[in-house]
């Protein structure tokens, strides 16, 4: 499996004949993707139309039941999210994991190397989320933050962790439509396009991406 970092011929991620049966039931069905350093996707469809179902195979999370995942051109197994995040993919989930008991700092900790202090895991994710667009105050504790402001913990969390690609799963469906649809939101994307990762958008309704590539005989229940 190749590491976080390595590079190879071929694109960025593809996928080939991708498929997820939940007993006789296809949640996704013969899916061709392919994404290209720098390019920006979006998996468009209905709820319950197999999206979060797609992504949740790139990163891990669910089995594959046929197909192959290819990742900088060659052919991988990631059988959990540990094996995503080595090679280089992020993925920021509709439903958040926080504990609300904690600081945005230390739960932003919580999936970073133990070896980074928490004082600098702050002084990060400060810098990190002002780049952004995404205000974080890092001391604040999560129980006082609203939905939208969970929400971008989730962001920064995940490019914290410098991925290559980055995988939204709706993330701006909790987010105010300052944060969610407007120039900040756009601008992060953009900076992306410019620097380490590429983002894989699985938009709400206020969505926008560059790409939309739907494919010949792919399916999605």
């Amino acid at each position: 499996m190749p590491e976080k970092g390595q590079t190879a011929s071929g694109p960025l991620l593809a996928v080939r004949n991708l498929t997820k049966l939940f007993g006789s039931f296809a949640a996704c069905n013969a899916i061709d993707l392919q994404i290209e350093p720098g390019e920006i996707h979006a998996l468009l469809g209905e709820n319950g139309a197999g999206k979060s179902t797609l992504v949740k195979m790139l990163f891990g999370v669910l089995a594959p039941s046929a197909g192959e995942i290819m990742w900088q051109g060659a052919n991988v197994r990631i059988a959990s999210p540990s094996d995503a995040r080595r090679l280089g993919i992020g993925m920021v989930f509709q439903h958040f994991s926080l504990f609300e008991a904690l600081t945005v700092a230390e739960n932003i900790a919580l999936s970073m190397d133990r070896a980074v202090s928490l004082a600098r895991v702050a002084e990060e994710a400060s810098r990190l989320s002002r780049i952004y667009g995404l205000p974080l105050d890092p001391k604040a504790h999560v129980a006082d933050l609203s939905v939208g402001e969970r929400q971008r913990i989730e962001i920064v969390r995940a490019l914290l962790q410098n991925p290559q690609l980055i995988i939204l799963d709706e993330p701006t469906s909790v987010l105010t439509d300052a944060a969610g649809s407007g120039p900040p939101f756009r601008d992060a994307a953009e900076t992306a396009i410019g620097g380490a990762f590429r983002p894989l958008y699985q938009p709400s309704s206020r969505g926008s991406a560059a790409h939309l590539r739907p494919r010949d005989g792919a399916e999605t229940r």
